[in-house]
């Protein structure tokens, strides 16, 4: 699991740029000899206003399509013991439904803010998305390149917009194991354990953390002075990311109009990241445009239905009272939070769980988001077809995010490391 500390983060600045940390330090690590952000760019109002906000969460490991259940009975047939019919879900058409744990999500779509879509994902005939790591990289670069996506080379549509934006807070990664979230460009989205630990109390244990961060001060503040400009970069990089860290941590701890029942979180620490982006979207001063959340463990090879009832219960108790701060903190029309997942999973195997499949349901939901189904689940034909596999994707995940970028306010042929040429029907998420 990668994890960037204080240290990772470090690294990254000066192997990319180090925001409004350093201002024209020559520096060898940086193509163009200067560390520096790349300042905010002219900014058009999109459907979210002045103020967007997206947060995207990543259900790590192949969510299973029983998130959204599918009540054609060739599915239940096919799934005897991992689906669930809408006697035992929460129904929201005639075919398909919510898992019962999403009971938050519920009112959502009653309001007509959740846009629940089918088959997402792109058209892969490599096979080779299939992989965990390269099927979440191509999903969080907008890279469909696998040898390109694998070299890391290219910033991703997420590093790119968090660029776009330019400003020291504008894309925040909680809790990561996928690099391709901060890798490349200037002014990557910054990366934290959480914003009470910020990656260092994490170090070992709590007291070396803290011996670290003394240390560190202690060295900065009475160390010799710097005998070159690379000396003198590295430590201003240092005196700055530590005041960057400490204003984020500062800013961010603001009284929430919503509890949150960190008893709930599990293994993951999930409901503490979504208490830590409903700090961020509080915290207007920060100018958080972009929050990364990730809950991992959806490779439900085997007893998927207890995985996913445990795993989604604490979806639940984190998206809800997520979503809750946001409509007392009048943030919910200018927010607009999406589902990922590197692929959905086949039928059920002999193990009572599922394996590696292709495209996927997914959510989109916000103040602005025209809720409904946006086209029907799996048919019947593509049911029996096989596995349940699903390898053609009805709708390209890059057309979702290219909607939402708009909405946000951007140019999505300046995001997107490649173009991406609209639908030619749009979705009309918005």
């Amino acid at each position: 699991m990668e994890i960037n500390s204080r240290r990772k983060f470090l690294k990254n600045v000066a192997a990319t740029t180090c925001g409004a940390c350093i201002h024209g330090a020559a520096s060898p690590f940086f193509n163009g000899g200067y560390l520096a952000w790349a300042g905010p760019q002219p900014v058009q109002s999109g459907a979210l206003g002045a103020t967007p906000l997206l947060i995207l969460v990543n259900l790590d490991g192949g969510a299973s399509y029983n998130t959204t259940p599918i009540y054609v009975g060739a599915y239940r047939d096919k799934n005897p013991n991992i689906s669930y019919g809408p006697e035992s879900s929460i129904p929201l058409t005639s075919d398909q439904g919510l898992h019962p744990r999403l009971t938050g999500l519920k009112s959502v779509w009653d309001e007509n803010n959740l846009a629940l879509m089918n088959l997402v994902g792109f058209n892969d005939s490599t096979g080779l998305s299939r992989s965990h790591q390269d099927g979440a990289d191509v999903r969080l670069t907008g890279i469909t390149n696998i040898a390109e996506v694998r070299s890391g080379s290219t910033p991703g549509w997420v590093v790119r917009m968090s660029a776009h934006f330019g400003e020291p807070y504008s894309g925040i990664v909680i809790n990561s194991s996928r690099s391709s979230v901060t890798i490349g460009g200037p002014n990557p989205p910054l990366s934290v354990t959480s914003l009470d630990q910020l990656g260092e109390r994490t170090l070992i244990r709590q007291e070396v953390g803290d011996w670290v961060r003394f240390t560190r001060r202690a060295v900065m503040s009475a160390g010799d002075q710097a005998e070159s400009p690379n000396q003198a970069m590295i430590r201003n990089t240092m005196t700055n990311v530590d005041s960057a860290f400490e204003r984020l941590g500062t800013e961010s701890q603001v009284t929430l109009p919503a509890a949150f029942d960190l008893t709930l979180d599990g293994n993951g620490g999930f409901v503490h990241a979504c208490r830590d982006a409903a700090r961020l979207a509080v915290a207007t001063s920060l100018r958080v445009r972009f929050i990364y959340l990730e809950q991992r463990g959806y490779d439900t090879h085997g007893e998927e239905k207890n995985t996913l009832n445990n795993l989604l219960n604490s979806l639940n108790s984190g998206l809800t009272p997520l979503i809750q701060t946001l409509k007392a903190s009048n943030r919910w029309n200018d927010t607009v939070i999406a589902t990922i997942s590197e692929f959905a999973r086949t039928n059920e195997n002999g193990t009572r769980g599922s394996d590696h499949g292709a495209a996927a349901p997914m959510l989109v939901m916000g103040g602005r988001v025209k809720g409904r189904q946006v086209n029907l689940a799996p048919s019947l034909s593509l049911i029996n077809n096989g596995d349940g596999f699903f390898k053609n994707a009805e709708i390209d995940f890059r057309h979702v995010f290219r909607e939402i970028i708009v909405a946000m306010g951007l140019d999505p042929d300046a995001i997107f490391p490649y173009r991406v040429a609209p639908r030619p029907t749009p979705l009309g998420l918005f």
